[in-house]
């Protein structure tokens, strides 16, 4: 905001170079601005001013689209945090460019209601300004390939065509529900991107210089993808579940080498399957641990005809697809800097969680470990290997003297009872509770409800992954 503060002071006090510039002799104020009683409007001055400001938003737009970038690094903001930049900074470029639009528009009315009058002679200011080619019309100068207003300009028409495409695209299509819905539409027609920054740089040519910052970071971001993308993978394994219960893919991928694959807790992949789309790439979290030989996914199916189901349809068909990683990313999870962590997994989204416990197993660490599990019923647990890997989790951590401790409760959101809950479930190493926690809060601050015996360290780390929802309600407790 202070940059475009800054911008909108500098270009205000501009001296803008028109038309009448063309002459030898000039009046003292320009008649093409200028009403018989002597009233200057600045429409066309602040039309200029927003323009200037669209150059610095539009720069601004490319860099936090940058996976790889480096400002993520210094400023501690993940990629997917920054995406809500990116989100404000298009919305505030399509309303900026509008207010552009309007002002020019306005000026033009101005300019055929006021210049009427004589300016000496014959000539009206009117007349003057059309010879200079500083007088618009409306509405016709709005779609006119030839204007009225610098009849040599006919990139205006243009640019009006590419913005109402753009508020197609960019606006309506990736609004969150129909980006959720319709992923695919949105993907493909936020490639109008490209049109856009032609249009703008054949109508703005000044703006070259201002985009060569964020385009510049964005093409060496896209060549460290491409480049990852095209690397080879080791031994893959990939096995459908679900039977009765939510459809998943479980996906095993070993590095060409047999070497460890290098990533902290938390963090996800990018996946390619040509199999399914050459072009689609999906984020995934990664669910075994830092220290393990592989990387492992596992992947809940949207339905079919979806890139998910489409992906649980190879599992079950046996196929083994050529994988395609770009990863992994995100923020690592430093959870030695604090003396309690506590993890709120909700469904699918215990996969972060589970690598963050595979490594805090393994990594001892004075620290207290909680998880929340939230599951609609047990089958996510048992028609996978989730369940027996917490088992192991929970055996080691609590066998182990050097490791964190663990303490993991689970509530199982459709069964109605306590009874039912804990029924044919001994063999795993935690218990259950039925329906939804009714007070997170509480969960999370034992040592603030009354029960003094337990107390709450002050250097608590929460991790919520799930539902929105849940996350939400994380969130405020």
């Amino acid at each position: 905001m202070s940059l475009i503060g800054s911008e909108i002071g500098f270009w205000s006090g501009h001296k803008w170079q028109d038309g009448t510039s063309k002459l030898t002799v000039l009046p003292f104020t320009d008649p093409c601005v200028t009403d018989s009683s002597g009233n200057t409007t600045k429409l066309q001055q602040w039309a200029r001013i927003v323009g200037q400001v669209n150059n610095i938003i539009l720069s601004l737009l490319a860099m936090p689209t940058a996976r790889s970038s480096v400002w993520s690094k210094m400023l501690g903001v993940s990629w997917e945090a920054m995406q809500q930049y990116h989100i404000v900074l298009g919305y505030l470029f399509m309303a900026a460019t509008f207010v552009h639009q309007v002002l020019w528009w306005a000026f033009w009315t101005w300019q055929q209601n006021n210049l009427d009058y004589n300016m000496g002679g014959d000539l009206t200011a009117k007349e003057f300004c059309k010879a200079v080619d500083s007088l618009g019309e409306m509405p016709h100068d709005v779609f006119a390939v030839t204007m009225r207003y610098h009849k040599d300009n006919f990139t205006n028409p243009l640019i009006v065509m590419v913005w109402w495409t753009m508020i197609l695209c960019m606006g309506v299509f990736a609004f969150y529900k129909i980006r959720r819905k319709f992923f695919e539409l949105f993907y493909y027609t936020h490639h109008v991107f490209i049109v856009i920054y032609i249009a703008a740089l054949w109508h703005a040519t000044s703006l070259w210089y201002f985009l060569i910052s964020g385009l510049g970071l964005w093409f060496v971001d896209r060549l460290i993808r491409f480049s990852r993308g095209c690397s080879l993978v080791g031994g893959l394994t990939l096995e459908a579940a679900g039977d009765g219960g939510p459809e998943l893919s479980s996906l095993e991928i070993r590095t060409l080498d047999g070497a460890p694959p290098v990533f902290e807790p938390g963090q996800y992949c990018f996946l390619n399957i040509p199999d399914i789309s050459i072009l689609q790439w999906h984020p995934f979290s990664i669910a075994s641990g830092p220290s393990e030989e592989s990387l492992r996914f596992y992947i809940r199916s949207m339905g079919k005809g979806t890139w998910t189901g489409q992906l649980h349809a190879l599992a079950e068909s046996g196929t083994v697809p050529v994988v395609n990683v770009d990863g992994p990313y995100g923020l690592p999870f430093e959870y030695w800097r604090y003396g309690r962590v506590i993890l709120v997994l909700g469904g699918i989204g215990i996969t972060p969680g589970l690598s963050i416990m595979e490594e805090m197993r393994r990594e001892p660490a004075d620290t207290e470990l909680e998880c929340v599990l939230i599951l609609r019923d047990e089958q996510l647990l048992g028609q996978t290997s989730i369940g027996e890997q917490l088992n192991r989790i929970v055996d080691d951590l609590d066998t182990n003297p050097r490791s964190s401790s663990c303490e993991i409760q689970a509530f199982l959101t459709r069964i109605e009872s306590s009874k039912d809950a804990t029924a044919k479930r001994w063999d795993y190493r935690f218990g259950f509770s039925a329906g939804r926690p009714e007070d997170l809060a509480s969960l999370l601050h034992p040592g603030e409800t009354g029960d003094t015996t337990q107390v709450r360290p002050k250097d608590t780390l929460l991790f919520a992954c799930g539902p929105a929802p849940m996350v939400a309600q994380a969130e405020r407790a």
